[in-house]
């Protein structure tokens, strides 16, 4: 069973996050959220050490919808609400030692989505 099914077990459990994927700096991800019908992930290194994650959500199936996601690594993490298409950019800071930044250049940064937006979620 999928955290999406809905039913008197399982929508208790609906505030858990499902992942998405993994991505590390100068790879794409693309992924069909809830709301927007494209949602693509791109994640680039400055010259400072610190990523820019950018995501381009497309194609809404509905004015009020909304995609919630989580951002996070070993050493930072960003809880994010989208409801308007478009290019959407999420900042990390440079890894604070050599543990965080061998974590983030072989496993990168984990994307995980909420089943609801922040509202029913917190519910």
């Amino acid at each position: 069973m999928s955290l999406s099914e809905s039913g008197p077990n399982y929508d208790k459990f609906q505030f858990i996050p499902t992942f998405v994927g993994e991505l590390t700096a100068g790879h794409n991800l693309e992924f069909q959220g809830s709301c927007f019908k494209s949602t693509s992930f791109s994640l680039e290194k400055t010259n400072d050490g610190s990523l820019v994650l950018q995501l381009d959500l497309k194609e809404s199936s509905s004015f009020l919808c909304s995609d919630f996601y989580l951002f996070a690594y070993h050493g930072e993490h960003h809880v994010e609400e989208y409801f308007i298409s478009g290019t959407k950019k999420v900042n990390f800071k440079a890894p604070a030692s050599d543990a965080l930044k061998f974590d983030l250049e072989n496993n990168g940064i984990r994307i995980f989505k909420f089943s609801n937006g922040i509202a029913k979620t917190l519910a």
